[in-house]
């Protein structure tokens, strides 16, 4: 079951319409409710301490037949946290995270990257997306599709990566290694319409950027 969670970043309406379409399970994190709304989409849940949320918002997604799943404000996890979790706990085998990029919380940003590593999501495909990029997490492999000029970022995260093998990007590895904390992965290009990743010890983060978005 594909599910959409959409957190309270930065979000374009037209690009959740699209992602909406693919959603079998849609879950707000609380000011996260915005974009589906703005999209015209319709909530399964909401969940957080709905601080960030308008009235209005819940009470149409109640009337709608929406679940609302209230927590307090002191907790020991963010609401998108939560909101990942009752994906996984509701079924998801696959998530695509929205609203989780920009706005004016940098921690927020950081803390929404670093929960592609959260330990429920083993197993689970899980991406972020907006309008202009794809991040994920390789602990394997992982082939995706883009245009020849697309900037391709890899990372190590949690220690070194080793065993690291790519195609179709412009500055290849071949059994190479990341090491954690340094930029030899920024800033790679697609040379073809298809690339991959392969890694044999460690976590790799792929930041994928559409050229012709940010152009």
């Amino acid at each position: 079951m594909h599910a959409v969670v959409a957190l309270g970043g930065e979000a374009d309406p037209t690009h959740v319409r699209q992602v909406l379409g693919r959603a079998q399970l849609v879950i707000a994190a609380d000011g996260g409710a915005a974009h589906i709304e703005a999209a015209g989409g319709v909530f399964d849940v909401i969940v957080g301490d709905q601080d960030s949320v308008a009235a209005a918002t819940l009470d149409r997604a109640r009337a709608a037949g929406a679940e609302v799943l209230d927590f307090p404000t002191a907790k020991d996890a963010t609401d998108g946290e939560l909101a990942l979790r009752e994906a996984v706990r509701r079924g998801a085998t696959s998530i695509t995270i929205v609203g989780a990029l920009g706005g004016p919380r940098i921690d927020h940003l950081l803390a929404n990257v670093a929960l592609l590593a959260h330990p429920d999501l083993p197993g689970v495909d899980t991406v972020i997306e907006d309008a202009a990029y794809r991040i994920w997490l390789v602990s394997e492999a992982s082939s995706w599709r883009g245009e020849a000029g697309d900037i391709v970022t890899l990372l190590a995260v949690g220690g070194n990566a080793g065993g690291v093998t790519t195609q179709g990007l412009r500055y290849a590895l071949r059994d190479g290694a990341l090491v954690h904390g340094s930029s030899l992965g920024v800033s790679n290009e697609m040379i073809e319409p298809h690339a991959e990743v392969s890694v044999d010890r460690g976590l790799v983060l792929v930041i994928h950027e559409h050229r012709q978005a940010t152009a």
